[in-house]
Formats: C-alpha cells, structure tokens, sequence
C-alpha cells in the first residue's frame, strides 16, 4: 500500500474527482463490482472498475462501462507509471492500480468502483485518499489464513481496514462474528452500516437468479447502488436493467450447451458450498461430471467434499502454478469418497488431423505409460474437459468446471 501511496502522491490523486465504491470481502467481490457498475451504467453514469484477478487478459482488471483496456492505451498509462520516480520498485498490483485511476481519470469517470485484492487494510486500493461513497463487503469466510488469520473475526478485522470516516457501509449475509467486527469498525469511525437485508431484496425480482448465489452479491450491489441514485424509479429500472444485461465471467458462466459446460471459480469451501447448492436448486436430483483443479490449501479436502453428493464421475485436473494441488491428490481424495474418478491412462488427445474441432482419439493405456502418465491423472485441464466432453456427449449429462479461477484461463481454448 505505501508504494501505491507513493504513486498516487506523484500523480496528484487521479481518484480525487471520481464517485468511489470500495469492496472487500472473502467471495463475492467480483460479482458485486460488476452488478454495481453495470446498475450505475444503466443509469446514465460512466463507470471505471478495478478488479482483480483477471481470467485470460491481465486488461480485464481495468475496464470502463464494461469495456476493458485496450492494447495500446494500456502500454502507454502502465509505462508512465513505472517511469515514476519511487523509493522501491512497485508491484504489479500497485501498477494496475494507480494506471487504472488515471485511465478512469482520462476517460472522464463518474464513478469508480475499486475491488481488492487479498486482504483490505494493506490492499493497493487503500491507498487512495478520497473517502469511497460507499464501502461494500459482501460475505467473510476462512481464506488466505496463513496471511489474514486463522478465525473470522481476524479476517474480518483485515476486510474492515478499508473503512473510512464518512462513508457508508454496506454488508452482504455473513456470519454474526464477522459482521460484529464490521459494525464495530464502523462505530469507531461513526459511519452507518446498511445490511442488503431482504428490504432491498424483495425489489430484486428475477426467479433464476434467486436460485442462485449471485443473488446475494446481486442484493448487495442493489443496496450498493440505492445509496447512490436519487431517484427509486430510476434505480429499479436501472437495476432490472443491469440483471438482463451483466455478464460475470468464471462465475456460473455457462460456456456450451452443447455438450452443457458450466465454469464456476468457487475456490475455497464457501464457494464450494455456494455452488453446490445452485446446482441443487438449479437441477435437482441430477448428478455431473467435474472438472476439477484446486489450489494447494490446509482446507482443500472441504473444498472438494461439496461437490461429492453431485458428481457422476471427477476428472482431476492439473493448473500451471506453483500452489497446484495435483490431479493425482483429487482423485485420490475422491476415490476415498467412493466417487467415480475418470482414469488419465485413458485420457483423450487431438486428432492431427481435425483442425482444432475438439474432436479426440483414445490414447491406449500402454501408450500412456510409455508417455509417463500416472493412473487417474490426466495430462492437462484441457485433456480432463476433453474426456469429459466425450461422455456428455454420449450421456446428455452436464459439465461443471470449478475449483479455481487458474483454470478457466487453461480451458478457454478448448470450449
């Protein structure tokens, strides 16, 4: 945060002009920056977001009215920024941050909508010195332990670092713990606390949505909002709006009918859980082929345990990263669990000869052998969605590809 200070002090503050909604919280951050902007677009208003990770394009993180970066502008703000003079090199983060407030600056702003990162009170996005309009925290769960705490409370404590005095705070469904640390935060600084309670829920109709967890984060983003425009009857409109409208990218995206491939980014055992449930509610009694690649994390057996009661058959996948848990560890974990686990040694490759139509050949188990293959572990996502595509394609049963957001970027060639 201090060298993203540092930034902002030698660019003058691009931020201070803009309307500012800050966001922290364990899931749901995303989804609630881009239901918030895409209400406040559907309004009338022009709307930078900064949000973190991105899924294929390191652009993604910097978007206004929907629309990311483009390729040139991108090299000439990022290049300013690291010519500035600071004590210490700064990192990516604090780069993208401050480039995206003077692109957002540049493109004339009414508003931007800053997520953070890992974290809150020492984010990048502390930095800034204009007090946010609103700050949102939409849900708090275990992640990132090893860095924020090991209870609720201390990683609540971390996502309330970004309150400041005079602003508003609005919070999603959490846990009481959580929500303790928030409300006492806030009394410090004497700043309201506005709960997305079933009030402003009750003003969000869309059936499918309700089945869902975006419908949380969607709340959220409408309590957000309502604090924001003046007007209900433009506010409700512009909410109806942005529910047609809004995509969200790596969070029940659905990327094929045919064969059905669904990705969700559920990461961490709450996410895990939120999805199993729409699922659930979505397709009830139905059972699905996983995909499924995941961090290296001390809670990763919760992780894959929600997806036991839903899974036809598991194709263990493997993510380019130095936190990989393994292919080899999910399957082992649910073969444990007695769950179908698709074996690697009969995993699929691309005909030479197809010209990328996601056609593929068995490759033989001796083959695979020769080749250094490991039981149950295929050689790549893509191999893993591949197999998996072969299946739904004879059984009519659904695809769900989760578990992290590494993933997505690894699959999108081959859907």
């Amino acid at each position: 945060m201090e060298l993203s200070k540092e930034l902002l002090d030698v660019f003058g503050h691009p931020e201070s002009g803009m309307r500012i909604v800050h966001i922290a919280g364990t899931n749901g951050k995303g989804t609630t920056a881009a239901y918030s902007a895409g209400i406040l677009k559907a309004a009338g208003y022009r709307v930078g977001v900064y949000t973190s990770p991105h899924l294929v394009d390191v652009r993604e993180r910097i978007a206004v009215d929907g629309q990311m970066i483009g390729e040139a502008d991108f090299v000439r703000i990022t290049k300013r920024v690291l010519s500035a003079q600071t004590g210490d090199r700064p990192t990516m983060s604090d780069v993208l941050f401050v480039a995206a407030l003077l692109f957002f600056k540049e493109r004339g702003c009414d508003f931007a909508i800053l997520e953070t990162g890992l974290g809150g009170r020492l984010d990048s996005t502390a930095a800034i010195e204009a007090v946010p309009e609103v700050t949102a925290i939409p849900k708090i769960g275990l992640d990132h332990t090893a860095i924020l705490g090991s209870t609720i409370e201390a990683i609540a404590a971390e996502k309330a670092g970004i309150i400041k005095a005079g602003t508003k705070v609005v919070t999603g469904k959490m846990a009481d713990a959580a929500e303790a640390v928030i409300r006492q935060r806030a009394g410090e600084l004497s700043v309201p606390v506005i709960p997305a309670g079933e009030d402003i829920c009750r003003r969000v109709e869309d059936a499918y949505l309700k089945q869902s967890y975006l419908y949380e984060n969607v709340c959220t983003a409408a309590a957000v909002t309502n604090e924001l425009i003046a007007s209900e009857e433009k506010w409700q409109a512009a909410v109806r709006e942005a529910i047609r409208t809004v995509k969200t990218p790596g969070r029940l995206e659905l990327l094929s009918e045919q064969p059905f491939l669904l990705f969700d980014g559920a990461h961490n055992p709450q996410g895990a859980r939120a999805l199993a449930d729409t699922l659930s509610k979505w397709f009830s009694d139905e059972k699905f082929l996983f995909v499924i690649a995941c961090f290296r994390r001390p809670d990763y057996e919760a992780l894959l345990a929600s997806f036991v009661p839903l899974a036809a058959c598991v194709y263990p996948a493997d993510i380019m990263h130095e936190r990989n848990l393994g292919a080899e560890a999910i399957g082992a974990y649910y073969r444990g669990q007695r769950t179908e686990v698709a074996d690697g040694l009969l995993g699929l490759v691309p005909e030479p000869t197809d010209g990328g139509s996601g056609q593929a050949v068995e490759r033989s188990e001796a083959e695979a052998t020769d080749k250094g293959a490991s039981p149950a572990a295929f050689r790549s996502a893509r191999d893993a969605l591949l197999a998996a595509k072969r299946r739904a394609i004879k059984t009519g049963e659904k695809i769900i590809a989760c578990g992290s957001l590494h993933l997505y970027a690894q699959l999108a060639g081959d859907i």
